[in-house]
């Protein structure tokens, strides 16, 4: 998982927003898998702690659960709305952030699929802990042994939308988007993953090597001022 940071502008605004404006649960999905949810969800759970709030990070996607691995520890089996759910949360020494990391006995539970016993144990999460953020799965996903995506996001006060930009169809988006609001979930926003979109300054140095056999030592000199400067390196 790649490191996000807590100021990421991206990350600022979602989080001032939701939780800053009194979210207590919310839950990050995408339309499709792998366009970077674990890792927005991980950066705002440590945005919430670093505004000093107790966080719970939840990870319900049991069909291709990241959380355990990826923060090297060891899932435990647990069911919603039961003792076991409290039992399985790992906390940390000196951290305001706890980890419920997935388990694939909650999904194989017919009423964990029901929106209001998965807000039920949101609230019950909430008797320990100031916000919830719940890591979804995928809501245009074809696996059968999740909570489905649309479930986990209407039982949260509001969800974010992660897009991995350039490699995922507007339709899908828009499908994404058309199934979560027809489920009553809220849809706060949206985080646009640029990991396969070249930066400016990257296509702006692309562009001088055409002026090397001309010019070599004027574009060699204006690649580094371009490298250097903060504005045009800034994520987009």
């Amino acid at each position: 998982m790649i490191p996000l940071p807590i100021t990421y502008f991206e990350l600022e605004t979602i989080y001032t927003q939701t939780v800053a404006q009194g979210v207590k649960s919310l839950a990050v999905t995408a339309a499709t898998e792998r366009e970077g949810v674990s890792t927005v969800a991980y950066a705002l759970a440590k945005r919430c702690e670093a505004g000093g709030r107790r966080t719970l990070l939840v990870d319900l996607n049991m069909a291709r659960p990241s959380i355990a691995s990826r923060l090297a520890l060891t899932p435990t089996s647990w069911s919603l709305g039961d003792k076991s759910a409290r039992d399985a949360i790992v906390r940390f020494p000196g951290s305001r952030t706890a980890v419920l990391t997935a388990s694939g006995q909650a999904s194989t539970s017919i009423r964990a699929r029901e929106r209001e016993y998965v807000s039920r144990s949101i609230a019950d999460w909430l008797e320990e802990f100031d916000t919830v953020i719940v890591d979804a799965p995928a809501v245009n996903s074809s696996e059968h042994k999740h909570i489905p995506a649309e479930t986990v996001c209407a039982a949260c006060d509001a969800t974010v939308l992660v897009v991995l930009a350039g490699r995922v169809a507007e339709a899908s988006i828009k499908t994404a988007i058309e199934r979560l609001t027809g489920a009553g979930a809220r849809v706060a926003g949206s985080v646009f993953n640029d990991q396969f979109n070249p930066r400016l300054a990257d296509e702006l140095c692309r562009e001088t090597r055409r002026l090397d056999g001309i010019l070599p030592r004027l574009m060699a000199r204006a690649r580094n001022m371009i490298r250097q400067s903060d504005l045009l390196n800034y994520p987009i």
